[in-house]
């Protein structure tokens, strides 16, 4: 997704990008639906878009009802069926049926704290946010449907800036200067308090079943075991961080630095496989926005990197690889700003 509007890449079909045009403020956010026959992608002025991932079309657009949620934070497809949630600055969170585009569930969760963050819980049966900004901390897991919370995920001293549910559905994550914290979804319990360390630029992950949790500080990162919270595993990346994630199933992780370098290591073992050809330049290159999904092999990615001979001095990039060979199966270049990225 771009400032103007998102490209849909067919992977091996050689057809050029299909433009897709969202909302006139431009796109934010783009997430497709489990069967890869949809598309929503959310507007920084408040629409969601929903598109046919074959043709293109856009099918329906749909709007946060209340005025103050004039912009989108955060925007997330459910595992099955049609069910779309959003999340607006103004604190409303929204489901809908995008096949019909029914209003299923409304709800202000502003009560509790300047809410950013928005997950969706594997089972699809409800959704967990998270205050990162406010005195108050508080992730808070919620039943579709209902208007109390299921739980409210509160500890002394925690701060919350990143915030990961395992795609098992069993654990929350949490993560903040105060260190990071795993979390039953089931009964709201705190697991895991884990010493961390972390600074701005660190990031959290959590594997597909929920039995590794990683960190990342400065040009390292650390891995405990989500059951029992033992180190399990360092590495040393040896450049400051961009982002990384499990994938593989947990077997493997994928990183990527500020640089530009991307790299695949072993979990297990702490082990660098594999080094991802980035195209990485002399002249300035960076990662803007990546995409792994946990249970599959691809690792995805759009950057952009400074060329003279462009006419505004910028060429943008889109890279697809197989994260078990590290082969590159599809590239093209972009010009439209890339800001999100699904697969």
């Amino acid at each position: 997704a771009a400032w103007r509007g998102a490209q849909l890449l067919r992977l091996g079909s050689g057809r050029p990008p299909r433009q897709l045009f969202g909302a006139p403020g431009g796109v934010k956010d783009a997430r497709f639906f489990h069967t890869g026959g949809r598309l929503a992608t959310a507007g920084w002025d408040g629409t969601s878009t929903i598109w046919d991932a074959q043709s293109g079309r856009a099918l329906r657009r749909l709007r946060l009802k209340r005025g103050m949620s004039d912009r989108i934070l955060d925007l997330q497809v459910f595992p099955h069926g049609d069910l779309m949630a959003v999340l607006g600055i103004g604190g409303d969170l929204a489901v809908w049926s995008v096949t019909s585009g029914r209003l299923v569930w409304q709800i202000c969760v502003e009560a509790f704290g300047r809410h950013r963050m928005l997950r969706v819980l594997p089972d699809g049966r409800g959704l967990v946010t998270g205050v990162s900004f406010g005195p108050s901390k508080v992730v808070a897991i919620w039943s579709v449907g209902t208007n109390t919370a299921q739980h409210l995920l509160v500890h002394p001293g925690m701060k919350v800036r990143w915030l990961e549910v395992s795609p098992c559905g069993v654990t929350v994550a949490t993560a903040g200067f105060s260190g990071v914290y795993v979390w039953s979804v089931a009964t709201g319990r705190l697991l895991l308090e884990l010493e961390a360390g972390l600074t701005w630029g660190s990031r959290l992950a959590i594997s597909r079943a929920g039995t590794k949790v990683a960190a990342s500080v400065a040009g390292r990162i650390h891995m405990w075991s989500g059951v029992s919270g033992e180190v399990s595993q360092r590495l040393v990346i040896g450049e400051e961080l961009f982002q990384f994630a499990f994938v593989s199933d947990g077997a493997r992780i994928v990183v990527f630095t500020h640089a530009g370098a991307a790299s695949i290591w072993d979990t297990e073992t702490g082990a660098q496989l594999l080094q991802l050809d980035t195209g990485q330049r002399r002249d300035g290159h960076g990662v803007v926005r990546f995409s792994a999904p946990p249970t599959g092999h691809l690792v995805a990615a759009c950057g952009m990197y400074w060329v003279r001979e462009e006419p505004d001095g910028v060429t943008e990039w889109v890279k697809v690889w197989d994260a078990s060979s590290g082969r590159v199966l599809h590239e093209t270049r972009a010009r439209s700003r890339e800001r999100s990225l699904a697969c």
